[in-house]
């Protein structure tokens, strides 16, 4: 991942687990936990411009708690014939990046 998307994703976590914290009432070590199990990355490809024109374009989608099947129908009626793919980046290297191990 690159340092964008890395340090996109620790701000996503650092406000959600804000936002338990604060608004939930919870204890910071607990609204961590929920944080960082609700975080999901995927890798979204997407023609620039028409299918079968080049180039494609990658872009990481960072959503607090979506799963597969819902971030996949939103992309796929925001882009149209312009989806290409979809992949979940895998929990482990999210987690990773939240402790500040990954990159």
């Amino acid at each position: 991942m690159d340092n964008k998307t890395v340090e996109a994703i620790r701000e996503m976590f650092e406000e959600r687990a804000a936002i338990v914290e604060h608004d939930g009432g919870q204890p910071r070590i607990v609204a961590e936990a929920i944080a960082r199990s609700a975080i999901r990355v995927y890798e979204l490809v997407v023609w620039k411009a028409q299918p079968g024109d080049s180039p494609r374009c990658t872009a990481m989608v960072i959503t607090p708690g979506q799963d597969f099947i819902q971030v996949e129908r939103e992309a796929r009626e925001s882009f149209g014939n312009r989806f290409i793919s979809l992949k979940e980046v895998p929990r482990k290297e999210v987690k990773a990046v939240i402790k500040g191990d990954g990159t």
